[in-house]
Parts: C-alpha cells; sequence; structure tokens
C-alpha cells in the first residue's frame, strides 16, 4: 500500500507530466491552426494588428486560386507518384535487408547495420554533390526515377524492422524450414503477418519522409512540370511572400495526404511503437 505522501507525490509528478504534454501539443498545434485560419481569410485580413484565430468573413478563394490558377493539381500528382512508388520499393528493399541482417549471420553483417545507422545521423544536404554526380552520370536528372530511386534505401526503416524481426521467436521459422520452406516462403508465409504493426509504423515514417522530401527533387526537377509540392511550395512562398493566404492554402492541401495516412494507419502505428516482443 502506498502511504499518503507516496500517493501525493505520484499525483503531483502526474500532474507536471500532462502539464508539460499540453504547453508542448500548444505549440506543436498552434503553427497548423495558424495555416488553417490564414487559408480561409483574404490578404487585408491577415495583415491586421489584431489577429485572430477565427476568420471574419471565411472565403475559399484562396483554395480555388491555387487549384485552379496555380495548377496545385499537377504538383500533387508528382507527388502522388513519387510516394507511391517510392514507399513501396522502400517497403520491399528495406523489409528484405532486415530480415537478412537480423537473421542471416555473414561477415560485415555488424558493419553493415552500423552503415544504415550511419546514414540516419548525416544531413540530406551533407550528399547534395556526391548525389548530384550519381544522378547526373546516370541520366536520372528530370525524371521521377531521379526522386525515387534514391529514396529506396532508408536506415530507419531497415533499423526498426530489422529490430522487431529479432524479437521473433526463431523456433517458428525452424519448424517451417524443417517442412522444405525457402528463406523467402518464410519470410511472405511467417514474418510478414507478424509483422504488420510494424510496417504500419514504418509505413507512416516512409510516407511523410518521402512526401515532405525537398533535397532531392530540388537536385532532380530541372523544369516545373516535374516539381513536387514541397519544391513548389517553397517556390511558391518566394514569389508570392505578399500573399500569405493563398500560401497558406497550398500548404494545407498539401498536409492532407500526410493526415488520410496516419488515420488510416494509426493502430498499427501506436502497435508498431509500443511492441517489444510477439507474444503466442
Amino acid at each position: 500500500m502506498l502511504s499518503l505522501e507516496s500517493k501525493k507525490e505520484t499525483i503531483t509528478i502526474k500532474v507536471l507530466k500532462y502539464f508539460c504534454l499540453i504547453i508542448i501539443s500548444i505549440f506543436m498545434i498552434l503553427p497548423f491552426l495558424w495555416m488553417i485560419s490564414a487559408s480561409f481569410k483574404s490578404p487585408g485580413e491577415i495583415n491586421l494588428l489584431h489577429y485572430s484565430l477565427i476568420p471574419k468573413n471565411f472565403t475559399f478563394s484562396n483554395y480555388l486560386y491555387a487549384f485552379f490558377k496555380l495548377n496545385i493539381w499537377k504538383y500533387f500528382f508528382n507527388s502522388v507518384v513519387v510516394a507511391f512508388f517510392g514507399v513501396i520499393l522502400q517497403t520491399i528493399v528495406c523489409s528484405l535487408a532486415a530480415y537478412a541482417l537480423a537473421r542471416f549471420e555473414f561477415p560485415g553483417s555488424v558493419f553493415l547495420i552500423t552503415i544504415f545507422i550511419g546514414t540516419m545521423m548525416l544531413p540530406d544536404a551533407a550528399l547534395m554533390v556526391p548525389l548530384f554526380r550519381i544522378l547526373r552520370t546516370f541520366g536520372l536528372i528530370n525524371n521521377y526515377a531521379g526522386m525515387i530511386l534514391p529514396i529506396v534505401p532508408w536506415g530507419f526503416s531497415v533499423f526498426m524492422l530489422s529490430e522487431f524481426f529479432k524479437e521473433i521467436p526463431a523456433e517458428l521459422e525452424e519448424s517451417a524450414r524443417i517442412d522444405g520452406a525457402s528463406a523467402l516462403t518464410i519470410f511472405t508465409k511467417i514474418i510478414l503477418p507478424l509483422s504488420k504493426p510494424v510496417f504500419g509504423a514504418v509505413f507512416i515514417f516512409s510516407f511523410i519522409m518521402v512526401w515532405d522530401q525537398f533535397i532531392i527533387p530540388l537536385l532532380v526537377a530541372n523544369s516545373q512540370s516535374i516539381m513536387t509540392l514541397p519544391l513548389w511550395l517553397a517556390n511558391l512562398s518566394s514569389e508570392t511572400s505578399s500573399n500569405r493566404t493563398i500560401v497558406a492554402a497550398a500548404t494545407t492541401l498539401a498536409t492532407i495526404p500526410s493526415i488520410i495516412i496516419f488515420l488510416l494507419f494509426q493502430r498499427n502505428f501506436i502497435q508498431g511503437l509500443t511492441s517489444g516482443a510477439v507474444k503466442g
């Protein structure tokens, strides 16, 4: 039984934790609310001295302008193509690499894991020059392939999946191996069904990383027709800096896919982050 003082201390700690979480949440949510609010305002209202999150006169003109005048749907399509093929290829390649690192012992496996983790610590800007030279050498400038292939190998996905695969009991695979199942069959029939939670988390992280990618499209896209949303939004912000309402509307539209993906996979996302082992 906890003493009265211990209970008071526990309650105090919980109150402080929730208070800190509320403060952090406010600072994280406010910019998003400001963006949505600004997207429904007129240019004159957003420049008022006394700012309010609730627009005085709701207007959809900013969204209509972004969609029909600025043709945001073109860059939206480019981002969808890159995200669709990029996430699928990344998930396939990284899951196979993670399974090999988790289950097969071979010379240099520890070194490879270190390399994968090390790539997570390097900023994208540090790789711009060598990456551009490689892309130019293989003719991957100004096309979708040049924006998709560099994002396929991602150290974070390999690390997260390999750590989860290590927690799966090896006895399950040994039984299948005795029955004559190949490594690929074991991976597709046993490992994948048991790994749905972690794949949900990896899918969300991968999609957000690919959808928000800026450096690679900056290197690859020489023409406006191939630009993705982040690169186009950066150009839009510099061109229409005086009209922040249009930028806010375009940015709001660009965030919708990430929100939808998170809502669809949030259950698997939470399970993938909290599950540390497979319980039979």
